[in-house]
């Protein structure tokens, strides 16, 4: 007999990218699975293989939601999986009538892949976590983006970029210029950078000063960014979206942390490496940091991380490959 999920993350990015080990585990059980996302990351889900059907978030008001219940209640899910656990999607969950639904719980007692996870196996115990997450990319979408990049040369993606109403996750422009010139005078290498709309000045400001590095920010959709981030060799980010982004589709990262836990948000998998701040106060897991003014996002837990200390793990994970 058909068994059929619901899914409900609606956002960051990298969350529901984080969820996707909990949809492998899920279609392993052979549920039928659907997902309710915002905008953004149904870009990505609609490509994924696992997942039999995306539905948008597209509006807040409870009559909306409502008449998105009852068209959701249609399908008679055996099990709705919450992972967005506010009061709206408790009405909605409500509305949709499924047999059972499971809210998801904050921990910081584990990753945020394994919390995701943890939600489902509270409902189903034989479900089982793989080691990676992952997002399933194009093949020609990716062909096409790698047709821009230069050939025989190892290729390094920057992402400098972060959101800025969290702190704590940016690292400066200064630093990236000084980690891109170290490693070109010690690889036979290609940096590119990512970035949305609001990056471009910052990026610019990081070409200005070594034209070489080639500039992706704001030319690119969200699927084409995560073609980049698979075309990559290694990728360097704070914790963000991409990072995570990045991580699912079998690149390596290198993840910078300041404000937030390893633990709770490193990049999920076994060939990944991060390095952390060594301030007393980090990581704090705080939005805001209370040593800087509200408008800047240049923390001083991030300053702590220096650039020659990048290069060191840069060197070991190229050695590796």
């Amino acid at each position: 007999m058909e068994k059929r999920v619901l899914i409900i993350r609606l956002g960051a990015i990298g969350d529901v990218v984080e969820t996707t080990g909990l949809v492998r585990a899920l279609k392993k059980q052979n549920y039928n699975i659907d997902y309710l996302t915002g905008k953004a990351p149904s870009t990505l889900l609609n490509d994924i293989k696992d997942i039999d059907n995306v539905y948008l978030f597209e509006s807040k008001k409870y009559i909306d939601i409502y008449k998105l219940g009852r068209k959701l209640s249609k399908n008679k899910y055996d099990l709705i999986l919450n992972l967005q656990p506010s009061l709206r999607m408790k009405f909605l969950c409500f509305v949709a009538a499924s047999k059972k639904v499971v809210n998801y719980k904050k921990s910081y007692k584990f990753h945020a892949v394994e919390n995701f996870f943890d939600t489902g196996k509270k409902a189903i115990p034989e479900l089982e976590l793989d080691k990676n997450i992952y997002i399933d990319i194009d093949e020609e979408l990716k062909q096409k983006m790698l047709s821009q990049l230069e050939k025989n040369k190892i290729k390094i993606c920057f992402n400098t970029g972060a959101n800025s109403s969290r702190q704590g996750r940016k690292w400066c422009i200064e630093y990236w210029a000084e980690l891109a010139k170290m490693i070109l005078e010690k690889y036979n290498a290609q940096i590119f950078v990512i970035g949305a709309k609001e990056d471009e000045e910052n990026v610019n400001e990081l070409i200005n000063n070594i034209p070489s590095i080639k500039s992706f920010a704001g030319k690119t959709s969200l699927p084409e960014t995560a073609a980049l981030l698979s075309c990559a060799d290694l990728v360097i980010s704070g914790d963000t979206g991409p990072l995570h982004i990045a991580s699912a589709t079998g690149t390596t990262c290198l993840g910078l942390y300041g404000c937030c836990s390893v633990s709770r948000s490193g990049p999920y998998g076994e060939k990944h490496k991060t390095i952390s701040s060594e301030i007393n106060c980090s990581p704090c897991d705080k939005r805001t940091c209370k040593y800087i003014n509200s408008d800047i996002d240049d923390t001083p837990c991030m300053r702590n991380i220096k650039p020659e200390k990048v290069l060191n793990l840069v060197d070991m994970i190229i050695k590796e490959k």
